[in-house]
């Protein structure tokens, strides 16, 4: 069936559950720079990258270009390493919480 998936459906629940204990067993780290760094502030680097590169050709500015690329490294990783910090601690919330909710519906 195509349409959104409830996300309080019990089935979806644990899939996700089952998924997020996959990840966190590699650990925060590994998560972090891979999720944060690598995917989320890779991406904006190579995109905010290549408008700066664009729009220092059009505006014949290149003499600026490796200082913004050097801008826009320590911002999209530090962006990236925050949001994956932010993502670990979420996930891990409410992995617990459910963990928790598991444990007790066992009882």
């Amino acid at each position: 069936m195509l349409g959104f998936v409830n996300k309080n459906d019990p089935e979806v629940v644990e899939l996700r559950r089952r998924a997020w204990d996959i990840l966190r067993r590699r650990g925060k780290a590994a998560f972090v720079l891979q999720v944060g760094l690598l995917r989320w502030g890779g991406v904006m680097f190579v995109i905010f990258a290549g408008m700066n590169i664009v729009a220092s050709a059009v505006s014949n500015h290149l003499d600026r270009l490796p200082s913004l690329l050097v801008f826009n490294a320590v911002i999209w990783s530090g962006a990236g390493l925050l949001l994956g910090l932010y993502l670990w601690g979420k996930n891990e919330r409410n992995y617990l919480q459910q963990s928790g909710q598991a444990s007790q519906r066992s009882k």
